[in-house]
C-alpha cells in the first residue's frame, strides 16, 4: 500500500487497524439486531435462513470481534490474517441470514476495498471472485431462472465493484497524499538540519524571539556571547541579556524592539554579565511578519565588537595626541623661520639670524625621530619586518658597542660591554631586537650626565638575558608605570631638559610583544636604571626553519 512501509508501523497503518476493529463490532451489533428483527418478520431473510444457523453465526461474529476488538494490532501485517475469517463471515451471513438483496451487501464493497489496504489493490480480484461466487450460488438456489434474475445480479456485482473501487480510489489518493506528506515532510526536515547547520556555524550569535520577548531558537554563538550554558529555549531574553547604552542606563529590549522601526541596527550598547563584566555590541534586529502583517516576533543577531571599539578608540586617541604633538614642533619651526627672515630683511647679524634657524633645525630633528618612531610602530602592527632569523648574539651587540660609543665618549660616559661567556645565538627578527636595544642606549646616554652605561648580556642554559644598564637620573615609582605609555614624558626637568619624542619606551614595548618576551625596569632616583629582557636560546629546529 502506497506511504506505508513493509511491516505497516506508521501512525497510519495503525489508525486503518483501529478501523477495521471497531468495524468488527459494529458488524457483530448489527447481525445481532438483524436476526432478533428476522424472528419478528420485520426484515427479509435468506432461502437458507434458520435460527439455528443464525445464532451460529452471530456468537461466531461476536466472538470474533471481541477477539479482534482486544487483541492489539500494531500494524497491518497484524491485522492481515483477520481477513479471510472476515470473508468467511460475511459468505456465512449472506447465505443463512440475509440474502443477497439486503442492505448487508454493501458490506462486501467494504471488505473488498479493505482487502486492498491491507494487502494490495491486486487483493481486491480475489475477494471479487469470492463475492462472484455467492452471485453465482445465490442464482442457482433460486426455484427458476429468469433473464432478469440474472441481469439485476450481473447489476448488483457491478455496483458493489464500483463502489469497491471508488473507495480504494479515494483511498488510493489518501495515499498519494500521505506519501507527499511525508516526502515534504522529509524535505523540510533536511532543509531544516541545514539551515540550523548554516546558523550554528555563524559567528555572530543569532537569537528568535516572540513578540513577549521569549526564546525560540538560538544558535551556539549566542551561547559563547551570553556566556552561559542554560538552556534558553522558552525562558525571556531578558534575563540572560541586559542591554545599557552608552551612558550607562538600562536599555528595555522588547520595548525598543515594538516602538521602533522594523529593522533596527545599533553599535551604541553594551551588555553586562552577571559577573558584572560589559561587553560592546553591534546589534541588528528584524521584525517578523505573517501574511496577515501582524507581528510574529523578532530575529536578534549580535556581534561582540568590544575590541574592534578599544582599537577605534585607541586610534582616534592616537591620532588626537599625535596631532597635538606635530602640532607644537611646526609651530615653533615656523616662527623660528618667520623670524628668522623678518631679522635676514632687517640685515641682523649672522649669529641672530643662524640662532633661529638652529631652533628650527632641531625641532625639524625632532619631527624626524617622531615620524621615525611612528614609522617603526607601524611596521611592527603590520608585521613588516618581523620574520625571524638566526642571530649570533655576540656579533649583534659588538655592533652595537662600535655604533655607541662615539656618543657616549662624546658625553664622557664610560660604555662598558659585558659578553664574555655569550656564544648561543637566538632565532628572531633583527630588525626588531635592534630597535628595542637601540632605544634603551639612546635613552641611557641621553638621560646619564655622568658615570657609566653598561650593555650586559648574561647566557644560561635556555635563555639569553639583554639589559642596558646606566648611572643616570633615574626613573621616579610613580614614572615607572607610565614610562611605557605613548607620548608619556616625566615631569622631572632634566628630562624636559632633552628632546624626546616620548614614542621610544611605547614603542620597545609594543616589538616587545610581538617577539614574546617582556621588559623589565629596575630604576632608582638619581641613581640609574636598568631595563632588561630575555629570549629563548635558539634551537636546531629554529635554524631548520630558517634555511626552510
Amino acid at each position: 500500500m502506497g506511504g506505508t512501509s513493509e511491516n505497516g508501523s506508521d501512525k497510519y497503518s495503525l489508525l486503518i487497524a483501529a478501523s477495521l476493529r471497531k468495524m468488527a463490532i459494529i458488524l457483530s451489533l448489527y447481525i445481532t439486531l438483524y436476526v432478533i428483527f428476522a424472528e419478528f418478520g420485520i426484515v427479509s431473510t435468506s432461502v437458507h435462513y434458520s435460527l439455528a444457523a443464525a445464532v451460529s453465526v452471530v456468537i461466531l461474529t461476536i466472538v470474533g470481534a471481541i477477539w479482534v476488538y482486544f487483541h492489539v494490532h500494531r500494524s497491518l501485517r497484524s491485522v492481515r490474517p483477520y481477513i479471510i475469517p472476515f470473508h468467511i463471515l460475511a459468505i456465512l451471513m449472506t447465505v443463512y441470514i440475509t440474502g443477497l438483496w439486503n442492505p448487508f451487501s454493501l458490506f462486501w464493497a467494504v471488505l473488498i476495498a479493505a482487502t486492498g489496504m491491507v494487502f494490495h489493490r491486486k487483493a481486491m480480484l480475489y475477494s471479487l471472485v469470492v463475492f462472484f461466487g455467492i452471485i453465482l450460488f445465490d442464482i442457482i438456489s433460486l426455484p427458476s431462472i429468469t433473464i432478469l434474475d440474472v441481469i439485476s445480479r450481473i447489476i448488483m456485482f457491478i455496483t458493489i465493484w464500483v463502489i469497491a473501487w471508488f473507495i480504494s480510489s479515494l483511498q488510493a489518493v489518501h495515499d498519494k497524499q500521505h506519501t507527499d506528506l511525508l516526502r515534504e515532510k522529509s524535505e523540510r526536515f533536511t532543509e531544516q538540519t541545514r539551515l540550523f547547520t548554516l546558523v550554528n556555524n555563524v559567528n555572530e550569535a543569532i537569537v528568535s524571539i516572540n513578540p513577549r520577548g521569549v526564546v525560540q531558537f538560538y544558535n551556539a554563538a549566542a551561547l559563547d556571547l551570553l556566556d552561559t550554558n542554560e538552556v534558553l529555549k522558552g525562558k525571556r531574553i531578558t534575563t540572560f541579556l541586559k542591554l545599557f547604552d552608552e551612558d550607562e542606563k538600562p536599555i528595555n529590549l522588547i520595548k525598543m524592539l515594538t516602538d521602533g522601526p522594523a529593522h533596527i541596527n545599533r553599535d551604541d550598547i553594551s551588555h553586562k554579565a552577571a559577573d558584572g563584566q560589559s561587553i560592546n555590541i553591534l546589534m541588528s534586529s528584524s521584525r517578523i511578519k505573517a501574511n496577515d502583517d501582524s507581528n510574529q516576533g523578532y530575529i536578534l543577531m549580535l556581534r561582540d565588537i568590544t575590541k574592534q571599539k578599544t582599537l577605534e578608540d585607541e586610534r582616534d586617541e592616537f591620532i588626537s595626541v599625535v596631532s597635538h604633538e606635530l602640532r607644537t614642533p611646526v609651530t615653533i619651526v615656523e616662527g623660528s623661520l618667520s623670524n628668522a627672515k623678518f631679522l635676514m630683511e632687517r640685515g641682523a647679524t649672522s649669529t641672530v639670524v643662524s640662532d633661529a634657524l638652529n631652533v628650527s633645525y632641531e625641532q625639524i630633528l625632532y619631527l624626524a625621530r617622531m615620524i621615525n618612531d611612528l614609522s617603526t610602530l607601524s611596521r611592527a602592527e603590520r608585521g613588516i619586518g618581523g620574520d625571524a632569523e638566526y642571530i649570533d648574539v655576540r656579533q649583534l651587540v659588538h655592533d652595537l658597542y662600535n655604533d655607541y660609543s662615539p656618543k657616549a665618549q662624546a658625553k664622557n660616559l664610560q660604555f662598558n660591554l659585558d659578553a664574555q661567556h655569550v656564544t648561543a645565538k637566538i632565532f628572531v627578527s633583527r630588525l626588531y631586537i635592534e630597535e628595542i636595544l637601540q632605544n634603551f642606549l639612546t635613552n641611557a646616554i641621553k638621560y646619564t650626565q655622568k658615570g657609566s652605561v653598561t650593555l650586559e648580556i648574561t647566557q644560561s642554559a635556555h635563555d639569553i638575558t639583554f639589559g642596558v644598564i646606566d648611572t643616570g637620573i633615574g626613573i621616579s615609582k610613580a614614572d615607572q608605570t607610565k614610562v611605557f605609555k605613548k607620548f608619556y614624558r616625566s615631569e622631572d626637568y632634566r628630562t624636559r631638559e632633552t628632546s624626546g619624542t616620548g614614542l621610544g619606551l611605547y614603542v620597545v614595548e609594543k616589538l616587545a610583544h610581538k617577539i614574546n618576551t617582556k621588559i623589565e625596569l629596575e630604576s632608582r632616583l638619581n641613581h640609574g636604571s636598568a631595563f632588561r629582557f630575555r629570549l629563548p636560546v635558539a634551537t636546531e629546529i629554529d635554524s631548520t626553519a630558517q634555511e626552510a
